[in-house]
Formats: C-alpha cells, sequence, structure tokens
C-alpha cells in the first residue's frame, strides 16, 4: 500500500508527519481530536516544524500508515490482517436475540426488532403496522451507506462505535431519516467535542435544530477569538433567524465590554 499517495497533500490537509524520511499529509484536528499526544506536537510553535513538517520517530511506515487510516475514517487493512469490513458485520451477526435482517448495500445486518422500536418510532411503525416489511425476516434498506448506518446503529446498542467528524452529517440525516432523538443527542455532545470549523458546527446545529451545539458555537464569540466575528457575519445569511438572533446578541453583548 502506498501511503504516501493516500495521505497526499490536499485540500482537507494542513499538516505534514514525517515518518522514515517519507511525508504523509494529514488534517491537524482529526488528529487532535482523537489523540492527546498529537494534540500536544502540534501545539509546539516551531516553524521548522510547520514547513517541514513533524518527525514521528521509531515507529514503523506502513503500520503507522494504517494507524492514520483509521483515524481519518477510511481504513486500511492489509492481507492477511482482520478485514475491518467483517469485523463491522460482527456487531450484527445473527444470534439468538436478533429476529430482523437489515440488507444494506447487499451486505447483511442481524438486528433485534424490539430494540431499534424502543429507540425509533420509524421502525417501530415499520415492524408493527400494517406495511409489507411487517412479517419479512428481510429487509432491504434503501439510500444508506453501509459503513455509515452501522455507526448508526451502534448508538443503540452497548460499546457503541466512535463516529468521526467526516461521517458525523451523515449519521444525523439518518437520524432524522429514522426518528432517533437518542443518536441526535449522542451525535450532538459528540460534536460539541470536537475541533469542528466554527462556520460547520453553527450550520450542523441550525440545520438539525441542536440547540445546545448551537448554544456552545456562538458562546466561542468572545474577546480571545475576535477573529471569529467576520466569519459569522459572512456566513448567518444561510442560518435560521433564530440562530442568527444568537449570534447578533451574543456580538452586541461583547460590544457593550
Amino acid at each position: 500500500m502506498n501511503f504516501e499517495e493516500v495521505f497526499a497533500k490536499s485540500d482537507e490537509t494542513d499538516v505534514i508527519l514525517v515518518v522514515d524520511g517519507k511525508k504523509l499529509h494529514v488534517n491537524k484536528a482529526l488528529l487532535s481530536d482523537d489523540s492527546d499526544y498529537f494534540k500536544t506536537l502540534f501545539n509546539i510553535d516551531l516553524k521548522e516544524f510547520s514547513m517541514n513538517g513533524y518527525p514521528i520517530e521509531e515507529v514503523e511506515f506502513d503500520d503507522f500508515g494504517m494507524l492514520l487510516s483509521l483515524i481519518h475514517g477510511r481504513p486500511i487493512i492489509p492481507n492477511g490482517e482482520m478485514d475491518l469490513k467483517k469485523f463491522l458485520e460482527d456487531r450484527f451477526t445473527e444470534s439468538i436475540k436478533t429476529d430482523v435482517c437489515l440488507i444494506v448495500q447487499g451486505k447483511r445486518l442481524y438486528v433485534t426488532k424490539a430494540i431499534l422500536s424502543h429507540h425509533s418510532p420509524f421502525f417501530e411503525a415499520l415492524f408493527n403496522q400494517d406495511f409489507k416489511e411487517k412479517s419479512m425476516k428481510e429487509i432491504k434498506m434503501s439510500d444508506v451507506d453501509y459503513d455509515e448506518f452501522v455507526v448508526f446503529l451502534s448508538i443503540f446498542h452497548q460499546d457503541p462505535m466512535k463516529p468521526t467528524i467526516r461521517n458525523a452529517e451523515k449519521i444525523l440525516v439518518y437520524a432524522d431519516r429514522f426518528l432517533c432523538s437518542i443518536v441526535k443527542n449522542y451525535m450532538e455532545l459528540f460534536l460539541i467535542s470536537t475541533r469542528m470549523k466554527f462556520e460547520d458546527k453553527l450550520r450542523i446545529g441550525d440545520k438539525y435544530k441542536l440547540n445546545d451545539l448551537v448554544d456552545n458555537t456562538v458562546a466561542q464569540l468572545n474577546k480571545n477569538n475576535k477573529h471569529l466575528f467576520m466569519k459569522s457575519i459572512s456566513f448567518t445569511s444561510g442560518l435560521s433567524d433564530r440562530t442568527k438572533n444568537k449570534v447578533l446578541m451574543q456580538m452586541m453583548k461583547l460590544c457593550k465590554c
């Protein structure tokens, strides 16, 4: 696997890691969010590192590349190692507790009707009202991505898989589509904890009516983050009146200080 191609420079990368003399272009926010080591490393304000890359020592290049692929949401598993897709499927394998199979992009996910019905009025209606799916043992799910849907389903269960900044909005789409408030609450807490861009947090919070996320993001407009003022002014045109008012009130509050 050519990890230098996988981690080539792009619009989404903003820092270079150097391993065995090879350069890997990555995203600071993603690595900092998942690793205290990288969070500390990137806080070292050395111009030399910023220009030439941060050296990572005493690691195998391929092993480190695979680790980065997991953090960046595009896992790479070498031949002979555990197949991550198989691992995801095993979380929803057939057992005495499962009673229906969801088919997503040709792959089977065995689940329990009672669990899905408890957390989702959509599935409750699907399994209990007069729909043809009520008596079906296999139900094909259309217009969903397998990997993202697995993360979505895992939130209903113990030890849920951690979402990423990349798939967060798609999971919120599923939460709205399948009427899952527990998933929206979970994702809201996740997004509050991330280093997602200010404008993206505000847009997503507004779009999916995540009030705590909006309030937490607006609170970032303070004396220590004056650079966000211009961003908020140019960005609020696409937001709801309610969120615009929250931003405006915060800006007026700071102007009085």
